[in-house]
């Protein structure tokens, strides 16, 4: 019986509807299906039928591609159940044990808890999660509410049973609930499916085009009469020639994707202003920034109030833009939902995919929304991208009825795709339903393209400098993108550091230490790091292009989350903060004059069937995401004998050869790597380094940040503090003294010559023997478990017993084994 087939007469056996509950406060699970999970998907005597079945497919999800319409169903449901497993098993790793609280100094009335990784996100944190606060010795659970995340700590509101208990010298096991509120809606909308006929949807056919002529338009944004694919893309959306099937918009970096939404959106209110529009995309931020570009076109085309930001009730005032809260739900220190009567008045609606249930929880008819615009959605998973298409169904469509508006999905399936936690569900969980589409029917490019009733792809590139632009050019868009930046993309043309002068890219190469602290599955790199605060340090202050760079203009991208750490660490102690520093996930769908790229990596792995790979580092649309960044000026540092093992960084590393934008040996592509230094960099492990105990009960340091997320209660302030808004309040007397000083500095060091450079140490290593470092290498069969050690420790000072479910702990180790060896393997989220 093939995959497939097993899979329908799974879908048969209707095993989800009799699941059983397995874990307190979340979805059910099949029975069987956590069975085999937690046996680690090894085979035994005694699985029943359904186990085995269970188990096949399991192992046969890596080769399954063809998802059709009779699985489709069951196929995201049991996706949905491996990523909810996935993160329950991932929230119990992250336990700790005999802790002690801390009253807040800074927050009345809550307790902060030291939480070490979390600036790792592990466990990944936000605020109303969850929190079980259990007394050692104790039964007694207490369920607190994080109020504020910090950098190394939570802070929780609880309940008075545990503050009027409470005692400095108390010792409590802390454990983190998996939130399960996106996915209770998931599997809702998947239960919607049928009734909705939502399988015409996900399941295009085509059909002859509506063919509506559209009457010259007057564009908003007048460079826009000199793109015709721009043109094409407005003309189709306006007159709905895929309707009912969904139209795409692909734009690749920098061509004004959004700028073309923007657009249509502006004419869609122009033609007819009783126009109702929902937007919807994967992020707040993404959100945020088309709110922010058609509110600029206020009052002049769209009338104040006739635009929507709706928020969840999560969402902090605090990281909401000035410009946004007029016109959203968090005009005030709370999130206020409308009533069904004042939310029908508002023609433009902005809200996350996540939060468009709450619209759809209006119960509003089919027709309410013409057009449905899915931004960014190569970045949201399939299940993601329905909550919205339900939405549109109205509450009471019928058995065969279609969508009655036009959904536009704009994305690039070329970049990052959707965030997934089980290495099961990735490779069906991680493509995004506009990835799909694209290789499916009407959609599917053809030798003449795509056709343009149905597919649109800019090729005009407004962001990078025709150097920075060539490789992903030539390796994800068959050559099609063309370079149209302005000045801004030659700013850096003539930087004194530059190895080739015109040419503002560098590839930096250095050989560094791979290390990884203690309990830490990330890594970092001590050489890299160095010489991206040398640059940094050289870059600010600088005269580019007439203009003097700033921080906000130069971003550091790097694939792990403890190099991101160590980065902003080492900047901060030369002075610099707040310069943007992240990884390639946060930094999809922006851009800076400058982005400098510590690729880390110095160890290569062994894949299945022998292949060589460095990590996730090799995942071809990370290293898409991460050139195409920068706008002036990229700068590339890593170890050129590992980074040559993945095509896409052998590729870009021959490119600044042939152009001699290189710092460093130059030799090492022009040969043949002999067997022995594979062998040599395949055994080399990480050197660790000791760092926190997650038990350790070290005292926490409040953010002083905290205190402008705090909801004073109007009742405990005097009348005169009411009329003062609650945060800092910028000091406009400033000593700017000490900037004369700076900026003078920052000219001599300017001044150098780059010759410094060539002669940092890091540069000369690349050959150099490893032997010496053989008595530092901690073997990773060593590796301490921070749970294990917690339990021992909690059980040894409290004399507790702590039950010991051995199926569940044989399962954890291997996961993390699995983790430290191939770590570099996890997708996002860190």
């Amino acid at each position: 019986m093939d995959l497939k087939t097993t899979i329908a007469v799974l879908s048969r056996k209707d095993t989800i509807e009799k699941a059983q509950s397995w874990s307190n406060k979340t979805p059910v699970l099949p029975t069987e299906l956590y069975i085999v999970l937690e046996n680690g998907l090894k085979n035994s005597e005694t699985y029943s039928k359904t186990c085995q079945q269970y188990l096949t497919v399991l192992k046969g999800l890596s080769s399954f591609r063809d998802i059709d319409r009779k699985i489709y169903w069951y196929l995201w449901k049991l996706m949905l159940y491996l990523e909810q497993y996935q993160g329950i098993v991932e929230c119990k790793s992250y336990s700790l044990y005999g802790q002690k609280l801390q009253k807040s100094v800074i927050r009345r009335g809550e307790f902060v808890i030291y939480v070490p990784g979390l600036s790792e996100d592990r466990p990944s944190l936000r605020v109303r999660d969850k929190v079980d606060i259990t007394p050692v010795n104790d039964m007694q659970q207490v369920v607190g509410e994080i109020q504020y995340v910090g950098r190394d700590y939570i802070s929780v509101s609880v309940d008075n049973r545990l503050a009027q208990k409470f005692t400095p010298e108390q010792l409590y096991n802390i454990s983190f609930r998996w939130s399960d509120w996106e996915m209770s809606n998931l599997n809702f909308v998947l239960d919607k499916m049928e009734q909705f006929n939502l399988m015409r949807m996900v399941f295009p056919i085509g059909r002859e085009y509506n063919n509506q002529k559209i009457e010259k338009l007057s564009w908003v944004n007048k460079t826009i009469e000199d793109n015709p694919e721009q043109q094409q893309a407005i003309i189709n959306i306006l007159s709905k020639n895929s309707k009912p099937d969904p139209y795409i918009l692909f734009g690749p970096p920098g061509t004004g994707k959004t700028s073309t939404l923007i657009e249509a959106i502006l004419q869609i209110y122009k033609r007819d202003s009783s126009t109702r529009v929902l937007i919807c995309t994967p992020s707040n931020s993404a959100a945020d920034e088309i709110a922010l570009k058609l509110l600029r076109h206020t009052p002049e085309v769209i009338p104040e109030n006739a635009l929507y930001r709706l928020y969840s009730a999560s969402r902090s005032i605090d990281d909401v833009h000035d410009s946004i809260k007029g016109a959203s739900n968090l005009a005030s220190d709370e999130a206020v939902f409308l009533a069904k009567s004042v939310f029908l008045t508002k023609k433009i609606v902005i809200v996350t995919l996540s939060t468009a249930m709450r619209v759809y929880n209006y119960e509003l008819k089919e027709n309410h929304f013409s057009y449905l615009f899915i931004d960014e959605a190569g970045q949201a998973s399939e299940p993601q991208t329905l909550i919205p298409l339900l939405t549109m169904c109205g509450n009471k469509v019928q058995l065969n009825d279609y969508i009655r508006g036009q959904v536009i999905i704009a994305g690039d399936p070329k970049q990052l795709g959707p965030c997934c936690h089980s290495r099961l569900a990735e490779p069906i969980l991680s493509k995004s339903m506009l990835e799909r589409l694209m290789s499916w029917g009407p959609y599917k490019h053809s030798e003449t393209g795509y056709d343009p009733n149905y597919v649109t792809k800019l090729v005009k590139n407004y962001r990078c400098h025709p150097a920075i632009l060539h490789i992903p050019n030539k390796l994800f868009y068959d050559g099609e993108l063309v370079a149209c930046g302005g000045s801004h993309t030659r700013r850096a043309a003539d930087w004194f550091y530059l190895p080739k002068k015109n040419f503002p890219v560098i590839f930096h190469a250095v050989k560094g230490d791979e290390m990884r602290e203690k309990y830490s599955p990330s890594v970092y790199n001590p050489a890299e790091v160095r010489i991206i605060v040398n640059y940094v340090k050289k870059l600010i202050g600088s005269n580019l292009g007439g203009r003097v760079v700033e921080k906000s203009e130069i971003g550091i991208l790097t694939p792990y989350k403890l190099q991101k750490a160590k980065i902003v660490e080492a900047l901060e102690a030369n002075g610099i903060k707040d310069l943007p520093v992240g990884t390639v996930e946060i930094f999809q769908g922006q851009e800076k004059d400058i982005i400098i790229i510590s690729t880390v990596r110095s160890v290569l792995y062994r894949g299945t069937g022998g292949k060589i790979h460095i990590g996730f580092l090799s995942n071809p649309k990370r290293f898409n995401v991460a050139v195409t960044r920068a706008k002036a000026l990229l700068i590339v540092v890593g170890n050129p004998m590992i980074l040559e093992h993945d095509d896409c960084w052998r590729e870009f590393m021959q490119y600044c050869l042939e152009n001699e934008a290189w710092y460093g040996p130059k030799h090492l592509l022009d040969r043949f790597v002999s067997h022995s230094e594979i062998v040599k960099l395949l055994s080399k492990k990480h050197h660790v380094t000791p760092r926190w105990d997650p038990n350790a009960n070290l005292r926490v340091v409040e953010d002083a940040t905290s205190a402008r997320h705090y909801n004073f209660n109007d009742q405990e302030r005097d009348e005169r503090r009411r009329r003062i808004p609650v945060g800092w309040v910028e000091n406009n007397s400033e000593d700017h003294s000490s900037e004369e000083t700076a900026e003078s500095q920052r000219s001599q060091d300017t001044l150098k010559s780059r010759e410094e450079l060539d002669y940092w140490p890091e540069f000369f290593d690349l050959e150099e023997s490893d032997e010496e470092d053989n008595d530092c290498l901690e073997k990773e069969e060593n590796y301490s478990s921070p749970k294990n050690e917690g339990n021992e420790r909690a059980s040894n000072e409290s004399g507790g017993k702590f039950e010991n479910d051995k199926i569940f702990e044989k399962l954890r180790k291997r996961m993390e084994a699995l983790e430290i060896s191939l770590s570099s393997s996890s997708n996002s989220l860190g």
